[in-house]
């Protein structure tokens, strides 16, 4: 099989990590000869390095180091997100407190402003009654005055009437007192005669 797969890095590294091969780890790279040769030539301490290098153990170790450093990083930040999250309810608490001043107050102030426009409404109503009573007493003054008005028509007219009438019985007076005047004179002078 020594046809070529692929010619890009990409696509050559996820064959590696999908298949596990490891171009570093020599004990994949050697034939079963090499290997024994090599393993011949070297001491003991490499051969522990090889051991390693070859069952992965110090790439598990790298990365158990890796997740152990990572993990007191996480707990430091757990640590420092819990504080925040303690602060952040203790400011949470205190700003519903002061929204629960501030709806109180706000419903003060609009029971305040309800109040307000009840007592100023009460004001008008008052005044629309006192309005009311004054239009009445003016109304039964206009009422009063026509009547005078009428009456002192009446007045006039029977006046004028009586005035007509005086000076009709006047008139007559007036003649009769002529006549009369007339009629003495002639009685006065049948009397003499």
């Amino acid at each position: 099989c020594s046809s070529t797969l692929s010619g890009k890095f990409d696509e050559l590294k996820r064959i590696m990590d999908i298949h596990n091969i490891q171009v570093d780890n020599p004990a994949f790279v050697m034939n079963q000869d090499s290997a024994r040769e090599f393993l011949k030539d070297m001491e003991p301490k490499k051969n522990y390095q090889l051991f390693l290098k070859a069952t992965q153990l110090d790439s598990i170790q790298e990365q158990l180091i890796k997740c152990y450093y990572e993990y007191q990083d996480h707990k430091q930040r757990l640590i420092h997100i819990e504080k925040k999250l303690e602060e952040d309810q203790q400011n949470i608490a205190e700003l519903e407190t002061e929204y629960r001043k501030i709806l109180s107050f706000v419903q003060l102030k609009q029971e305040t402003n309800q109040k307000k426009a009840e007592y100023e409404w009460s004001l008008v109503n008052q005044l629309e009654m006192a309005i009311t009573k004054i239009e009445e007493a003016l109304s039964e003054a206009m009422r009063d005055r026509e009547k005078l008005d009428e009456q002192a028509n009446r007045k006039t007219e029977i006046e004028n009437k009586l005035k007509a009438e005086m000076d009709t019985c006047r008139e007559v007076i007036g003649l009769n007192r002529t006549e009369y005047n007339q009629k003495r004179i002639t009685v006065k002078r049948l009397i003499r005669v």
